[in-house]
């Protein structure tokens, strides 16, 4: 399984991401930075040790079976240690520099192990062994056949930073018989129309109302490496298509179609739907018609490729990356409607009206 990477902030003496690996016993991690050759041709990778006044940077192998380190005079060989990482997903690259360094400076991404110490390698006889920098001393030192040894000659370890461009997502298969639902017990109205009737006779009346359905869509990752939020990514799948989850848990796959979003957020959509239904109309009556639903989630394992593409042109594709898509959306449609009496003007009939006038003029006369 790949190391999971979590990207925190600051100078690459500090832990930045997941380049120095816990290790022992000559035990080297995936992604093992490469510093140079032992003599029996066997790959020295870069490590280092911690001690009372410094953290040193040193050479471990399978063959050695510890950490070599170079320590008071001495070559110490140290059983617990850590090892250099360089993840081809990662926003950084590690390099050997060989400029001149005779005067004790020291490039500003050069990589440090503690303050005032660095990562450097010394060339002897056409093989390369890693070392520390002592930037005070201006020296590198190396472990060589039990014994420390200093030099003026050095390359020295550097970092240079790449910032992600994109991601590309393909190749999805999603674990449809581990599909999880979870329906919101909550109704929302999405969509209302109010009809009045005021007259003094029962009628109906046919409706046409519209209501749109905001969908949502991600695909998370849960395994592999860090995926950073704010950066563009392109998802090239098929679309799952889920229900009513009371009356089914089946998930059907549409089209395989390639939609982009910023990760971190979600893709978003929205359909119109058209409901076509007869009212009735009570007289002297306000009827109120809401069509509601709930909002269902779907959650769906998936395993896919996953591209990683720089702006400074590098790429890195790392496929069996696991994740989890979730959609939301709208389902278990209802139509409700409430009448309320209205206070509209009730028809007068005409002998009504000729009692009043005769009822006013018979008081007129009197008085």
């Amino acid at each position: 399984m790949l190391i999971i990477a979590f990207l925190l902030l600051g100078g690459f003496e500090r832990v930045f991401g997941q380049e120095w690996v816990q290790s022992s016993g000559g035990k080297i991690p995936d992604n093992a930075f490469p510093g140079g050759t032992d003599k029996d041709g066997s790959v020295l990778y870069v490590c280092k040790a911690h001690f009372p006044k410094e953290t040193c940077a040193g050479k471990v192998s399978n063959e050695l079976g510890n950490c070599r380190i170079p320590y008071h005079d001495k070559e110490l060989n140290v059983s617990t240690y850590e090892v250099l990482t360089s993840p081809p997903w990662e926003d950084y690259t590690l390099a050997w520099t060989d400029d001149d360094y005779t005067n004790g400076a020291l490039p500003g991404n050069a990589v440090s192990t503690d303050t005032g110490f660095y990562v450097g390698r010394y060339n002897k006889d056409g093989r390369y062994i890693p070392g520390k920098i002592v930037v005070s001393l201006g020296v590198l030192y190396y472990g060589y056949a039990g014994r420390e040894h200093s030099t003026e000659n050095y390359e020295v370890l550097v970092k240079t930073s790449r910032s992600v461009d994109h991601y590309e997502l393909y190749n999805v298969k999603y674990y449809l018989d581990q599909v999880a639902y979870d329906l919101s017990p909550e109704q929302i109205v999405l969509s209302q129309k109010t009809v009045v009737n005021a007259g003094s006779y029962h009628t109906t009346e046919s409706l046409s109302m519209n209501f749109e359905d905001d969908k949502t869509r991600e695909w998370s990752f849960t395994s592999g490496f860090e995926v950073h939020a704010g950066i563009n990514i392109t998802v090239t799948a098929e679309l799952p298509i889920f229900g009513n989850s009371s009356s089914s848990t089946e998930v059907e796959l549409g089209a395989s179609c390639s939609t982009s979003y910023t990760h971190g957020g979600v893709y978003e959509t929205s359909e119109t739907t058209t409901k076509e239904l007869t009212v009735n109309l009570p007289a002297y009556n306000n009827v109120s018609v809401f069509i509601l639903g709930k909002r269902e989630t779907c959650n769906i394992p998936y395993r896919g490729t996953l591209k990683v593409v720089f702006t400074n042109g590098d790429s890195y594709t790392q496929s069996g990356v696991e994740g989890m898509y979730t959609g939301v959306q709208s389902t278990s449609f209802e139509t409700s409607i409430k009448s309320t009496p209205n206070k509209g003007i009730k028809t007068v009939s005409t002998f009504s009206i000729w009692i009043t006038i005769l009822f006013l003029n018979f008081h007129m006369n009197i008085f």
